[in-house]
């Protein structure tokens, strides 16, 4: 157990200092709107030689074998600190892809050292948002809560005054096979308003089929986790699945578009300030227009495939109609940089009138900015947001507005003792 909670204390210092900025373009129209592309740290694990393998292919520079070595077979975790890079209101994303073989004699070294998932851990004054891509996730807490999600499942959890919890990989095979399983999730971490930092803590379970999923005329695809995808957009909207609860969902759908409404995801029914979460995939060489209010903040952490990024400014002056070639001929002439998988880009007011934050009714003026696909396409997590104007004092799993409160949810942890964290055998009863 001393060995899981040195490794656990790593990785925690591992998440708050592992990336490199890098600033592509111009400021346009005065607006203070450079991107800054993230080379993030990937670390190998879960397992250990696929992850390994995959960072040689990056070293000598063959990127498209380490996404496909990563897809296939796993073994990295992309940890991503947000905290120092104004894109309030989030803190920090984790991107986990991983595999478990029953026979893989590294599998049970690794478990000597790290337990396969994340044992009791707390957090306060945040919430904690899972998407599951593939596979799933057992979740226990000490509210007395335990369930089972993955497989294009959210949970949000709102840590709020504090909660212990874990998450550990729900790797039991099939009773009648062994198996090898894809593990595939997101983990984002998005700052509360101070008012709402000591409310109780809960974890709702937001269904895969509950997600709408808005295809465009150009191949586009939407997953709308949280936010609104604004009705008068080109988006055909249907659920993940063909069920009755689905098809259910998806009629009511309709319907909103009929009567001129927005598409919203089920998330917008728990957060508490402006934020938009979004899972697009596009097609080479398309595009998609954002739209979101001036002052806003936007990352886009690319899983698969592509995203270029270049000054956009003259683009009037590109001679053609043709939309492919207008993105190839930017490309060119404004020497686009691609952002490849595992890294990301992060900046401030982008804007189209598609996709907004979901807001309280006052609207502000927007400014613009457009996601392009690489030759390879894009498959990428979207989060736009308003800022939170309030100070922020973080340390391991407590996040606060003032040293006050943060002694104040510290302390509430101090009668547990560190012996009940990082403990993956306690039992259901024990909780």
């Amino acid at each position: 157990m001393l060995v899981h909670r040195i490794v656990f204390t790593l990785v925690l210092f591992l998440y708050a200092t592992n990336s490199l900025k890098v600033q592509v373009g111009k400021s346009r129209s005065g607006i203070s709107f450079v991107p800054e592309i993230r080379k993030n740290l990937k670390l190998p694990v879960w397992p250990v030689w696929g992850g390994v393998l995959a960072q040689l292919a990056d070293w000598t520079g063959n990127t498209k074998l380490s996404e496909l070595i990563v897809k296939n077979i796993g073994g990295r975790v992309v940890p991503i600190s947000l905290g120092d890079m104004d894109v309030s209101p989030f803190l920090l994303l984790a991107h986990h892809a991983h595999s478990f073989t029953p026979f893989d004699p590294i599998r049970a070294l690794t478990t000597l050292f790290l337990p396969e998932g994340f044992p009791a851990h707390p957090h306060a004054g945040f919430d904690t948002v899972t998407y599951c891509i593939n596979g799933g996730l057992i979740h226990r807490d000490s509210n007395g809560l335990k369930m089972s999600y993955g497989d294009g499942d959210v949970q949000w959890m709102r840590a709020g005054r504090g909660i212990i919890h874990e998450e550990m990989w729900n790797t039991k095979p099939d009773k009648n096979q062994m198996k090898h399983q894809r593990i595939e999730i997101y983990q984002l971490w998005i700052n509360l308003p101070k008012s709402d930092k000591f409310s109780p803590p809960t974890a709702t379970r937001i269904f895969s089929s509950d997600i709408p999923i808005c295809t465009g005329k150009n191949g586009e695809i939407i997953r709308v986790i949280c936010g609104t995808l604004s009705a008068s957009s080109s988006f055909s909207s249907s659920g993940a699945h063909e069920n009755e609860r689905d098809r259910s969902s998806n009629n009511e759908r309709e319907r909103e578009k009929e009567k001129g409404e927005s598409i919203s995801g089920p998330g917008n029914k728990l957060i508490v300030s402006p934020v938009s979460v979004l899972h697009i995939t596009l097609p080479p060489h398309t595009s998609l227009p954002l739209s979101v209010s001036l002052g806003d903040t936007v990352v886009t952490y690319v899983r698969q495939g592509s995203l270029m990024v270049s000054d956009e400014e003259n683009d009037d002056e590109i001679p053609s109609n043709n939309k492919q070639e207008r993105e190839r001929e930017r490309e060119r002439r404004h020497g686009s940089v691609p952002v490849t998988a595992g890294d990301c880009v992060c900046y401030r007011s982008p804007s189209n009138i598609n996709i907004r934050s979901e807001r309280d009714t006052r609207e502000r003026v927007g400014c613009s900015t457009v996601l392009t696909a690489g030759e390879e396409g894009l498959d990428a997590l979207v989060m736009l947001g308003t800022p939170i104007p309030e100070p922020v004092v973080w340390r391991g799993p407590f996040v606060q507005a003032s040293r006050s409160d943060f002694i104040r949810a510290a302390e509430s942890f101090d009668s547990i003792g560190m012996k009940a964290y990082w403990d993956y055998q306690m039992t259901d009863s024990m909780w």
